[in-house]
């Protein structure tokens, strides 16, 4: 399980923000849009789609970084580091 000392620990692990830079580079690279490059997050990391509520969590998540000044890359990183830390990411059933 993912317990909230395990998320906090990823979340500022140095590798952790590594890998979400990579992760959104990546997105750029291989999606276009928004919606493309979220339902590609998913894929890479969950092997799934996202359901209509997380694709809504995410873009808010995406919009909110872009309105609190992030640029793009951070934007984008932020949704990384999202995906990367969640449970069905870190744990394999």
């Amino acid at each position: 399980t993912n317990t909230p000392l395990q998320a906090l620990t990823l979340l500022n692990d140095s590798a952790s923000v590594e890998f979400a830079q990579a992760l959104a580079s990546r997105l750029g690279r291989e999606a276009r849009t928004d919606k493309q490059r979220l339902a590609h997050a998913f894929q890479v990391c969950v092997s799934r789609l996202p359901s209509a509520q997380e694709e809504q969590a995410l873009a808010r998540l995406l919009q909110s970084e872009r309105t609190a000044g992030a640029t793009d890359a951070q934007a984008w990183e932020a949704v990384g580091r999202v995906m990367l830390n969640l449970d069905e990411t870190i744990t394999r059933e």
